[in-house]
């Protein structure tokens, strides 16, 4: 099926004028009628919007019922004289139902069906004989970071958990070409490498033996690593693996229950809830969010969130051999544990923000203490870990992340004993729980009726308020700690505050989301915020994530940072288009007092530029014409000349999507399917927003 972006564009206008009954009209939908989650985040696996590309084999839906055709009503009256049109042609008829069956096909909306289940994916566990020795395939892996390679036993010990979760008509075509050790190897020092880089690392390499582990362990890496590369049959191969661990791992708990405390297991756990969260498809991701409460119940119950045993082995400098050996590993074992717990927890945070969902770990319960510094983590031996911890002279208890959320003194005296970087994640993503509870305050205020209006209001002011100065605070003591704070941890810090300024859930309901009455629903609220110097704080934030994401290391705009990037032009599109004038209005007269053009207001704001009085004036009194840098032209001191305003929106969201594109691959298709989908659907965004600048 060919899907026109017009469509979308052709359904936007018409639920963006919304009619005088519309803010009458009930809060809630009708108990009886279908609610779909308002998660940001359904996407399909290696899909495009367009839906030219791929055969998803599902029956056509049926007709609509005689009650839900449209027809003509007093509301629909009123929305024909707002767009100027006086009637409702049959053009914008078809229109307005080409845009109601996309929104029930696209991957926006999962309904689960028969085919939706853990089994769909066993073809991929072959690589097609043509592909299986394919140069780019080798070399899309070829990463090496050890002198290890995966035996011929460890392949085989992967391939057996592989074919327990399998169906029995499966087993000869699994069996027959499922990848060699060879590619194995590749595809798991390919995620080594990536784990590396990782601010968050939490998996110990120089201990980690490939032919040691649980073959769980070793088929997840492996997944992790293939689901990197940028071949589109690599990449269902690790989805392939991934799902297999998923239905494996269930097995292994209920056989010995003493395996909920084995750290190989709950690192594979972990490993396949990430891999599953960020995959780009809906199925996958929904699994994810229902399956993450129980590792984190394991290690609750173990006591990984409170004080680790890591802080008392520490080495004397008469340790040496079988000892010195026996403590290091010790060590390693307790930091792992603590690092898998604030892994768990950022991985929470991250989800919490993406699906607008409650966060499932509380900063209060997490008294372990902030990780240890990574030159300690990344000790190549036990005499290399002796040496650094003789050298730092470590002693002192490390503090928490509860004493660092309103406080970064405690942090600010260890910072030569912790790992600064990581735990400036973690104190951020702890400061998203406070968010997280503001913003469900202030979604409660904005229910009560004027006359029934409790204090709420002015306590959701006061904790705002609180909050970004906690923000601002924070972003000031860590810009005078070594190395400051790192592009990553400034994108995490900027969205925060502009989730501060802007509520995604109206945005992305105004945008249509659920429909045309959840549209009328969140636009009075839109239009009232858009007016507001709340508004302008949030693009200014907004074009700072940007910034930060130029910044970023390509390989780390994937995964939340993609996220992040698609919430920035969330803020810019609702911001555009709600405070473009309507048609009527352009249509009127200038006063004579403004026929005289303000210079002021010609003046350019750069949001993904330096805080200045032009800023400020902007934010202020909204003076200045809101740009962002345009990163698809030119380079250098050229570059820093291009720009497009915010009213653009289209070419706005084309600079987003060539940022996004920075992680590697020139070609799009070749990206990776979250990626590929954010950049579609903010593509359509833009289109939809060139449609309604049409009115």
């Amino acid at each position: 099926m060919d899907f026109d972006d017009s469509s979308l564009a052709d359904f936007l206008k018409e639920i963006m004028h919304t009619s005088p009954d519309a803010v009458t009209r009930p809060l809630f939908a009708d108990p009886a009628s279908t609610y779909t989650p308002r998660d940001v985040l359904n996407f399909g696996i290696d899909t495009a919007f367009d839906f030219s590309d791929i055969d998803f084999g599902l029956p056509p839906l049926p007709p609509l019922p005689e009650a839900e055709k449209p027809t003509y009503t007093a509301s629909n009256l009123v929305n024909d004289q707002l767009s100027g049109s006086g009637t409702r042609t049959p053009e914008l008829r078809n229109s307005i139902n080409l845009g109601t069956q996309a929104f029930r096909k696209s991957v926006w909306q999962f309904i689960p069906s028969r085919e939706d289940h853990g089994y769909a994916e066993q073809l991929n566990l072959s690589l097609p004989y043509q592909d299986i020795d394919s140069p780019e395939i080798r070399l899309a892996a070829d990463v090496s970071i050890s002198n290890q390679r995966l035996n011929q036993s460890s392949r085989d010990r992967i391939l057996a958990m592989i074919l327990s979760t399998c169906e029995t008509r499966m087993f000869s075509r699994v069996v027959s070409s499922f990848p060699s050790a060879e590619l194995l190897d590749n595809l798991m020092h390919q995620f080594f490498s990536f784990e590396l880089s990782r601010t968050d690392s939490w998996i110990h390499l120089p201990t980690f033996r490939l032919n040691d582990q649980r073959p769980e362990l070793t088929g997840i890496i492996a997944a992790a690593g293939a689901v990197l590369s940028t071949v589109p049959v690599v990449r269902k191969l690790g989805f392939a693996i991934q799902e297999a661990v998923r239905l494996a791992i269930p097995k292994i708990f209920e056989a010995d229950n003493t395996t909920t405390r084995d750290l190989q297991i709950l690192q594979a756990y972990s490993l396949e809830l990430n891999v599953g969260l960020w995959s780009g498809d809906r199925r996958k991701m929904e699994m994810a969010e229902s399956f993450a409460q129980p590792v984190i119940t394991m290690l609750r119950r173990a006591g990984h969130f409170r004080r680790s045993k890591a802080h008392f082995i520490i080495p004397h400098p008469s340790d040496d051999g079988e000892a010195l050996e026996t403590k290091w590993r010790n060590w390693v074992e307790a930091e792992s544990f603590k690092r898998l717990a604030f892994h768990l927890f950022i991985n929470d945070a991250q989800a919490s923000m993406s699906l607008l969902v409650p966060p499932l770990i509380s900063y209060a319960e997490l008294s372990v203490e902030l990780p240890e510094s990574r030159e300690l983590w990344l000790a190549k031996n036990a005499h290399d870990w002796k040496s650094l911890c003789l050298a730092k002279g470590s002693g002192d208890r490390l503090p928490h992340l509860a004493q660092c959320i309103h406080d970064v003194t405690p942090l600010s005296k260890s910072q030569g004993l912790v790992d600064l970087q990581m735990s400036i994640l973690i104190v951020l993503y702890g400061i998203w729980s406070l968010i997280w509870e503001y913003r469900q305050l202030n979604s409660v205020s904005k229910l009560q009726s004027a006359e029934h209006r409790w204090n709420g209001a002015l306590m959701s002011s006061s904790w705002h308020q609180e909050l970004c100065q906690l923000l601002y605070h924070f972003r000031m003591h860590a810009s005078e700690w070594e190395d400051g704070m790192k592009p990553e941890a400034i994108l995490i810090h900027e969205r925060s505050l502009m989730n501060l300024h802007v509520s995604f859930e109206d945005v992305q309901l105004f945008a249509g989301k659920e429909g045309d009455e959840e549209a009328r629903r969140a636009y009075p609220l839109l239009k009232q915020w858009v007016e507001t110097r709340e508004s302008r704080q949030a693009v200014w934030h907004a074009g700072q994530v940007l910034k930060a994401a130029t910044e970023c290391h390509p390989k780390q705009l994937r995964e939340f940072s993609a996220v992040a990037l698609y919430h920035a032009s969330l803020a810019f599109w609702a911001y555009a288009v709600v405070s473009r004038p309507s048609k009527s209005a352009r249509r009127q007269p200038l006063p004579a007092s403004q026929h005289q053009p303000n210079v002021a207001d010609s003046e350019l704001v750069w949001l993904d530029g330096e805080d200045g009085p032009d800023v400020q004036r902007f934010i202020a009194v909204g003076r200045g014409m809101p740009v962002i840098r345009d990163w698809t032209k030119g380079s250098g001191a050229e570059q820093k000349e291009k720009y497009a305003a915010l009213s653009d929106v289209k070419a706005v969201m084309d600079i987003i999507i060539a940022i996004l594109r920075q992680n590697g691959t020139s070609d799009e298709r070749m990206s990776p399917p979250l990626v590929k989908n954010l950049s579609q659907l903010m593509r359509d965004l833009g289109n939809a927003a060139t449609g309604i600048g049409r009115l």
